[in-house]
C-alpha cells in the first residue's frame, strides 16, 4: 500500500463536520480549533466588525488658531511622560529614597557621591541639578 500525501488526507471539519483536505485548514482564533477554509472565512466575515464612527472635534471657543492647536499637542504629551522624580531625603544621612518617574521603582540615592546615576531598574537617568545646591 502506498503512502497517501498530506494533500490528500480527507479529515472532517470541527465546526461543520464536512470532510476537506487537510491542507485547507486554518486556526480559528474565535473558537481555539482547526476548522475547514469555508467555516473559517465565514466566522472572518461575522466577526468583522465596522469602526465605530470618528467622534466629532470639541467645539473651540473663537478665535482658536494653529497656535492653539500646537500648545494642546505639547500640553497632552507633557501629560503622558512620567519623568517626575519623587524623593524623600532620610535625616542625619547623606542619603535619600528616590521613586523613578518612569517605572517607580524605589532606591536609595547618595547625595554626596551622586550614585547611583541611573534608576537600577530601567536605566533612567536621575537630574543631578535637583541635588546640587547652590553655596
Amino acid at each position: 500500500m502506498l503512502p497517501e500525501s498530506s494533500s490528500q488526507v480527507k479529515v472532517p471539519c470541527k465546526a461543520c463536520g464536512n470532510l476537506a483536505p487537510s491542507t485547507e485548514f486554518q486556526l480559528d482564533y474565535h473558537e481555539g480549533k482547526m476548522v475547514c477554509l469555508a467555516c473559517y472565512q465565514k466566522n472572518r466575515k461575522t466577526s468583522i466588525k465596522p469602526s465605530p464612527p470618528p467622534q466629532p472635534l470639541p467645539e473651540r471657543p473663537p478665535g482658536w488658531d494653529e497656535e492653539d492647536e500646537l500648545l494642546e499637542q505639547l500640553n497632552k504629551q507633557k501629560k503622558k511622560t512620567k519623568d517626575s522624580l519623587d524623593f524623600k531625603e532620610l535625616p542625619g544621612t547623606d542619603k535619600c529614597i528616590i521613586t523613578c518617574g518612569q517605572c517607580t521603582f524605589t532606591f536609595k540615592f547618595n547625595t554626596k557621591q551622586f550614585y547611583p546615576p541611573a534608576c537600577p531598574y530601567c536605566r533612567h537617568k536621575i537630574p543631578l541639578e535637583v541635588f546640587k545646591k547652590p553655596f
